[in-house]
């Protein structure tokens, strides 16, 4: 047998296996894409379910041994009303 013909040999077999292994595995994931999917989604399903059973965590209250800039801070003071915009937004006389 020459080299040529071994070469060929060689690759026709290596072709035949190539797509036998392609055809193989995709018979294999189409054989499991059914099951793995109602797995799926009977486990998000579950996940989901468990979630809104959590209960809620209602912070700390004890600031005592944190750090300040950990702590709460004071509410912000309001802010001046924008004199230019009288003339585009009505609003409601303030009385002081």
């Amino acid at each position: 047998m020459s080299a040529e013909a071994f070469l060929a040999a060689e690759y026709g077999v290596q072709a035949i296996f190539e797509k036998a292994d392609a055809h193989f595995f995709d018979e294999y994931i189409e054989s499991k894409k059914h099951e793995m999917t109602a797995k799926r989604v009977i486990t998000f399903l579950s996940q989901s379910a468990q979630l809104g059973y959590l209960p809620g965590d209602p912070g700390e209250d004890d600031y005592d041994g944190v750090s300040p800039e950990w702590k709460q801070e004071d509410e912000p003071v309001p802010a001046q009303i924008d004199l230019w915009t009288r003339s585009f937004i009505p609003s409601k006389p303030q009385s002081r």
